[in-house]
């Protein structure tokens, strides 16, 4: 195999594991330290919202985002990019700890489903 092959394929697997996703529930256990900073998140997502998995979900579990999208999912949003595992990148604003306000996933700019990265669910909103 060609030196150079290999080193391009080593070079993408740490790319890759250096973009780290976090779950719902590290980022809201270190709220502060995330707060108005760009994160990446993996997690169970809903419409509007992103939970730690799909039983929490399912039970309307505390741990969980607001996801502010701009524009309008179309029908293939909702069948290829809702209630699954996704990774979103977006811009992190904690509520208040005494619940009286959300905390928020803003400004997102990367939303792939987990099982099918190469689907970039931003690109089928309408606007």
């Amino acid at each position: 195999m060609n030196k150079f092959l290999v080193f391009s394929i080593v070079v993408f697997l740490i790319s890759c594991q250096s973009q780290g996703a976090i779950s719902v529930n590290e980022l809201l256990n270190k709220r502060d330290k995330y707060n108005d900073n760009q994160v990446t998140v993996e997690g169970f997502f809903g419409f509007d919202t992103i939970y730690s998995n799909r039983n929490d979900y399912d039970n309307f579990g505390d741990g969980f985002l607001f996801v502010l999208i701009k524009g309008e999912g179309n029908e293939q949003f909702f069948t290829e990019c809702t209630e699954q595992e996704a990774i979103l990148t977006g811009t992190f604003r904690k509520g208040k700890s005494d619940g009286g306000t959300r905390n928020y996933l803003l400004h997102i700019i990367e939303f792939r489903p987990v099982d099918s990265p190469k689907i970039n669910c931003l690109k089928l909103l309408e606007y």
